[in-house]
C-alpha cells in the first residue's frame, strides 16, 4: 500500500515536472482565452500561474508528501486548462519538427551517397573478382 501511494505520488510530480518543461521549452503554450475562463475568482491563467509557482517553489522544501499536494494542485489546474483547451502546441515543436525533418533530409543524402559508394564497391569488387579469376586461370593453363 505504502509504495502504491509513493508511485502515485512520483507520477503526480513526474506529470508535473513534465509540464512545465513542455512549457519552457515552448511546446505548450497557454492562450489568452485562459484570462477570460473562471473558476470561483481567479481565471485559468491566474490559477494555473499560482499552482506552478507554489510547486516550483516549494517542491525541495517540502516533505514528499507536502510535494505531493503542490503537485496535485498544479495537475488540477494543469488539467482544467487542457479541459478547456487553452493550452496549444507552441513554437518549440514546430521548431523540433522543422529540425527533425533538416535532420531527416539530410539522412537521406548520406544514405544516398553511402548507397551508391556501396554500389561502386561492388562493381569494384567484382571485376577484381573477375580479373583474379582471369589471372588465375592463366597461370593455371601456363602451368605455373
Amino acid at each position: 500500500m505504502s509504495s502504491d501511494i509513493t508511485s502515485k505520488h512520483k507520477g503526480a510530480i513526474e506529470r508535473v515536472e513534465t509540464f512545465i518543461q513542455h512549457l519552457h521549452d515552448m511546446d505548450y503554450v497557454i492562450t489568452d482565452r485562459a484570462s477570460e475562463i473562471m473558476f470561483g475568482e481567479q481565471s485559468i491563467a491566474d490559477g494555473l500561474a499560482r499552482a506552478i509557482t507554489e510547486y516550483e517553489t516549494f517542491k525541495n522544501t517540502s516533505t514528499p508528501l507536502g510535494r505531493h499536494i503542490f503537485a496535485s494542485s498544479c495537475s488540477l489546474w494543469i488539467h482544467r486548462a487542457f479541459t478547456w483547451k487553452v493550452i496549444q502546441e507552441g513554437q518549440g515543436l514546430v521548431r523540433k519538427l522543422g529540425e527533425c525533418q533538416e535532420k531527416y533530409a539530410q539522412l537521406e543524402k548520406e544514405l544516398e551517397r553511402v548507397s551508391t559508394a556501396y554500389i561502386d564497391l561492388e562493381k569494384k569488387c567484382k571485376e577484381l573478382e573477375d580479373e583474379k579469376r582471369i589471372h588465375t586461370s592463366i597461370k593455371r593453363d601456363s602451368g605455373l
